[in-house]
C-alpha cells in the first residue's frame, strides 16, 4: 500500500496529536489509480446478502412508517431520508496498521471495553495502532474508524479524545472485515460487557452500511446502508416477555430476514416514547407497538420503479441499493438519516454528487418494514 501525507482535514479540537510521526490517508477519495477498497465483510454477511424475491413484510410496517412519519413532523423535522455526511457520522482514515505507533486507550469511566480490544477487562485498549494526524467526527460521539485495506481490518472508536497525558474513547472496538459482520447473541443474557459492542446504538460496525467516495464515484453500492432513527423500539410491552429491551439480531441459522444488532439504545414502548421514564402524553395519535427494532431490515418497496422516477443518477444510485439490499436500523437520532463518510475540510467533494439529495422526495411510504425472524430479549445490565 502507498501511504501519502494527511491533507489538511482534520477537526482541531479533536485532532490526535502523538509524537511519533506517521503517514496516513483520511476518505476513500485518496485511493490512488489502480488501488481499491476492500469488501466490507463476507459474502455471507447480511450486510452484503440481497433481499430474496418476496420478502415477508411485517404486519406493522405501514404503522411504523406512520409513526416514524408523523414524529418526524410533530418535531419539524422533515418527512424523508436524510443524510449524515459532514457531522453525526465518521470519517475513515486508510493506515497501516504495522508500522503505525501503538497506543493504549482508556475508558474515563473504568469501565471495560469489548473483549476484542480488551481481553483482560480493565478498561484499557492495547496497542491500538494511531498514527499522528487523525481526527474523529466533530459531534459529542466523536466517530472515527480507522481500516488497513490490504489486512482487511477495522478499528473503531466513539468519543475518542486526546486528553494532558492520555488517550480516552467510550468505545473501541475490532473488526475483521474478512469475517460476517455480525454478532451471534440470545437473550435474556446477552454475554459480559455486552453493552461494548460496537460503537453503534445496536452494537453493530460503523463501517458496514456508510456510504463512501469511491462507491459514489463508481455509481454502484453492493451492500445495505445503515439508517438512524427516531422511533426506535425499546421494548414491546405485549410481547409478553417481561424483559426490559428488545433488537432484531443476527442468526446464521435463519433463513428469513437476517438482522444485525447486538444489543439496543431504542427508547420507545408500546404506547410511545420514553421521557425520563414516563410516555410522553402528547402521543395521542401514537399506533401502540408501530416502532422499529434495532437491527431490523428496511427496503425500498420492490414495486416501485426507479429509473421511471424523475430524479437524477447519483439519488439512483441509492435507491437501487436500497431496494437491492435494504438497509438496517443501527441507532438513534433525531431524524431518519442514512450516513456517507466524512471527509473533513474536503467534505466539498460530496457536492459532486449533490443530485443524491433528491432521495428526500422519496415518499416514506415507498419503504418497507421486513419481518425480524430472530427478536432477542435481554434485561439491561
Amino acid at each position: 500500500m502507498i501511504l501519502r501525507k494527511l491533507k489538511n482535514r482534520f477537526i482541531p479540537s479533536l485532532l490526535i496529536s502523538l509524537a511519533s510521526a506517521n503517514t496516513v490517508y483520511a476518505g476513500t477519495d485518496d485511493l490512488l489509480p489502480g488501488e481499491s477498497f476492500p469488501q466490507v465483510f463476507s459474502d455471507q454477511s447480511p450486510w452484503n446478502t440481497s433481499i430474496k424475491s418476496n420478502p415477508v413484510i411485517d404486519p406493522m410496517s405501514e404503522d411504523m412508517i406512520f409513526n416514524l412519519k408523523w414524529t418526524l413532523d410533530y418535531l419539524s423535522i422533515p418527512t424523508s431520508i436524510g443524510i449524515s455526511y459532514n457531522a453525526w457520522t465518521s470519517p475513515i482514515h486508510i493506515i497501516d496498521f504495522e508500522s503505525a505507533p501503538k497506543i493504549d486507550i482508556f475508558n474515563p469511566t473504568g469501565s471495560p471495553f469489548y473483549y476484542t480490544v480488551d481481553p483482560d477487562g480493565d478498561g484499557i485498549a492495547r496497542d491500538i495502532p494511531l498514527p499522528a494526524g487523525i481526527w474523529a467526527d466533530p459531534q459529542v460521539d466523536g466517530h472515527m474508524i480507522l481500516v488497513d485495506i490490504n489486512k482487511k481490518q477495522a478499528y473503531e472508536f466513539s468519543r475518542i479524545q486526546q486528553g494532558i497525558d492520555i488517550i480516552t474513547a467510550s468505545r473501541v472496538d475490532f473488526w475483521d472485515l474478512n469475517e460476517i459482520g455480525a454478532r451471534t447473541v440470545a437473550g435474556p443474557d446477552l454475554g459480559v460487557n455486552y453493552w461494548m459492542s460496537g460503537v453503534r446504538g445496536a452494537g453493530t460496525p460503523f463501517i458496514a452500511g456508510i456510504v463512501r467516495y469511491d462507491e459514489m464515484k463508481a455509481g454502484l453500492i453492493t451492500h445495505a446502508l445503515a439508517f438512524s432513527g427516531i422511533t426506535n423500539r425499546k421494548r414491546n410491552v405485549s410481547s409478553g416477555h417481561g424483559l426490559a429491551r428488545e433488537f432484531c439480531g443476527y442468526s446464521p441459522l435463519s433463513s428469513g430476514q437476517v438482522g444485525v444488532a447486538s444489543r439496543s439504545d431504542g427508547f420507545w414502548v408500546d404506547e410511545g416514547p420514553v421521557v425520563d421514564g414516563h410516555v410522553s402524553p402528547e402521543d395521542d395519535q401514537w399506533r401502540e407497538g408501530a416502532s422499529i427494532l434495532e437491527g431490523q431490515r428496511i427496503m425500498l418497496s420492490p414495486t416501485l420503479d426507479i429509473e421511471a422516477l424523475l430524479v437524477s443518477d447519483d439519488a439512483k444510485v441509492i435507491l437501487r441499493a436500497l431496494q437491492t439490499y435494504g438497509g438496517y436500523m443501527v441507532d438513534n437520532a433525531i431524524g431518519f438519516n442514512i450516513y456517507f463518510e466524512n471527509l473533513g475540510t474536503e467534505a466539498s467533494k460530496w457536492n459532486e454528487f449533490a443530485g443524491v439529495l433528491d432521495i428526500a422526495q422519496l415518499p416514506l411510504e415507498s419503504l418497507d418494514i421486513l419481518t425480524c425472524d430472530n427478536p432477542v430479549y435481554y434485561n439491561e445490565s
